[in-house]
C-alpha cells in the first residue's frame, strides 16, 4: 500500500529574530519536518490541518510592526481551528497571545518592558510540566500580558499573573522563551536599541542580564528539552508520528 510522507509541524515565524531555536531543534531530533510559515514576509496560513502533526505559534521578538492585522487575524482562526481539532498546539509569548484571543481570552498592555531570567510557580498540575524543577528560572522579553480564555486552566503563574495555560487537552500558550539558545541570545542582545530597552527594563542593567543569560542558558535548554518531550508524548504527537511512521 502506498502511503504519503510523514506529516510536519506547521511552525508559524513572525519576525526574522524570533525563529524556531531549540524548540525546533528538539522537534528535528524527535524525527518531525518543520513547515515553517514567515508571516512578516508574506507567506500565508495554510488551508487546512489535516496535513500537521502539530502547530507551533512563535513571538515576534523584535519585529514589533512586522506582522500585519490580517495575517495575525488569519492565524487567530487557525489556531482557533487546531484547538476545536485536538491538534497538538504551543504557543510561546505572542503566540500564547495570539492562543489566548483566538479561544475568547484577550490581550493587556504592560507598564513597562519585562526583561530577564524569573521563576515560575506551578498552581495546577499538567502532564506538560511533569518532571518541572520549582527553581527553575525562565527567560522573559515581553511589553504585553495576556488573559487566558474562560475555559483556559492556569498551570503556572508569576505574581499572581499567568505564565503557562491550557485550552483543552492539546493546547499551551507559554509567556516566556523555552526556544532561547547562545545564538539567538547574542542577536536579541546585539543592537543599541535593545540595549537600551534592557538598562531601562532590568534594575541591575545590560552587563548583569548578559552574564545571567550566559549562567542560564544550559539550565534553560534542559528544561526545553524537558518540556518539548511533554509536549509531544501528552499531546499524542509522538505517538501519531510514530504510527504513521510504522505503516509508511
Amino acid at each position: 500500500m502506498a502511503h504519503g510522507p510523514l506529516r510536519p509541524v506547521l511552525v508559524f515565524q513572525h519576525a526574522e529574530k524570533a525563529p524556531p531555536g531549540l524548540v525546533g531543534e528538539y522537534l528535528r531530533e524527535a524525527g518531525f519536518t518543520l513547515d515553517v510559515r514567515r508571516l512578516d514576509k508574506g507567506e500565508g496560513v495554510p488551508d487546512e490541518l489535516g496535513r500537521y502533526h502539530a502547530v507551533v505559534s512563535l513571538d515576534e521578538r523584535g519585529g514589533e510592526g512586522l506582522t500585519g492585522r490580517d495575517a495575525l487575524a488569519a492565524e487567530r482562526a487557525l489556531l482557533a481551528a487546531a484547538v476545536a481539532l485536538q491538534i497538538p498546539l504551543l504557543g510561546i509569548d505572542l503566540g500564547a497571545r495570539q492562543l489566548a484571543a483566538a479561544t475568547g481570552g484577550g490581550v493587556e498592555p504592560l507598564a513597562a518592558d519585562e526583561i530577564g531570567w524569573f521563576p515560575l510557580r506551578v498552581v495546577s498540575p499538567d502532564p506538560f510540566l511533569y518532571g518541572f524543577d520549582h527553581r527553575s528560572l525562565v527567560f522573559v522579553w515581553r511589553r504585553t500580558s495576556l488573559v487566558p480564555p474562560p475555559e483556559a486552566v492556569v498551570v503556572a503563574d508569576r505574581d499572581a499573573e499567568p505564565q503557562v495555560f491550557r485550552v483543552g487537552e492539546r493546547a499551551w500558550g507559554l509567556q516566556f522563551h523555552p526556544e532561547i539558545e547562545p545564538r539567538l541570545a547574542r542577536s536579541w542582545f546585539a543592537s543599541d536599541a535593545d540595549r537600551a530597552r534592557i538598562e531601562e527594563a532590568t534594575p541591575r542593567g545590560f552587563k548583569h542580564l548578559r552574564k545571567a543569560t550566559r549562567r542560564e542558558l544550559y539550565r534553560s535548554a534542559l528544561l526545553c528539552g524537558l518540556l518539548m518531550a511533554n509536549f509531544l508524548t501528552v499531546s499524542g504527537a509522538r505517538e501519531e508520528r510514530n504510527r504513521q511512521e510504522t505503516s509508511a
